[in-house]
């Protein structure tokens, strides 16, 4: 993953989900709950200089997340975020 984006490719990392446990992941609010984010992508972003496409901060993120939930149809979600 480092080298690709030191190459200056695009890297795709899924914003919403934690791969391997929560050792990596913060806890942030979600439509009322607590619910564990991935922050590899903002280590990621940090370790190379690689600009982040979507919101800067985790918290941002999900507030965006929580907005689409307004529009059901425009979202849907397969998995069990609280677990």
């Amino acid at each position: 993953m480092l080298q690709v984006l030191k190459d200056g490719e695009v890297l795709c990392i899924m914003g919403d989900r934690a791969m391997g446990g929560d050792r990596s992941t913060v806890a942030v609010d979600f439509l009322g709950g607590a619910v564990q984010f991935p922050f590899t992508p903002y280590m990621l972003s940090s370790a190379t200089g690689a600009p982040v496409a979507y919101r800067p901060h985790a918290e941002e993120f999900v507030r965006a997340l929580e907005y689409s939930w307004k529009r059901p149809y425009q979202y849907f979600n397969f998995f069990d975020m609280w677990r």
